[in-house]
């Protein structure tokens, strides 16, 4: 019988039997995936070594990393916090969240961007936004407008590769 619960990939099936739901084996894999997957280009098939074909890219089916989808989040690295003591508990939880996410055993499948980034990502919105408002130059908000334009066009070649959500 199948239910919500059942896998009908034969390798999900089998990875999910070996090491459960939520494991530390799935750590350097999911990491890899929610913050460094790029999206994935696509190559003329019938003529060997013609290159590209439209639409030339199309998000990765586990996901597109966090930093390529929204890379204001690179911030976080470089720009020191100026509150530490607002800015603590949303990165906290944000942090817990995620850790939680990153051993669970599927990143999902066939996306635009991140499955489970809607539940983490708006804590670190307060951080940021304390973080940028003294760096808010003509760059930040240039890499802002291309991080746009690239989700949109993700989104675009996304279905005209002819997948569904």
């Amino acid at each position: 019988p199948s239910s919500i619960f059942s896998f009908n990939t034969p390798g999900l099936q089998s990875i999910h039997k070996k090491y459960g739901q939520f494991n530390l084996h799935f750590l350097s894999r999911n990491v890899y995936f929610y913050f460094f997957q790029s999206p994935i280009p696509i190559f003329q098939t019938d003529i060997p070594g013609s290159g590209l074909t439209w639409p030339f890219i199309e998000p990765s089916p586990y996901g597109t990393g966090l930093f390529f989808l929204a890379p204001i989040f690179l911030s976080f690295l470089f720009l020191p916090l100026p509150n530490f003591k607002t800015t603590l508990a949303p990165l906290i939880a944000s942090l817990s969240i995620l850790a939680l996410y990153l051993m669970f055993f599927s990143s999902g499948q066939d996306q635009v961007g991140l499955r489970y980034a809607a539940d983490f990502i708006p804590f670190l919105f307060l951080p940021l936004v304390d973080t940028l408002k003294s760096y808010f130059t003509a760059k930040v908000k240039c890499l802002i407008l291309a991080s746009s334009l690239l989700n949109s066009y993700l989104y675009i070649a996304f279905f005209a590769t002819g997948k569904t959500l």
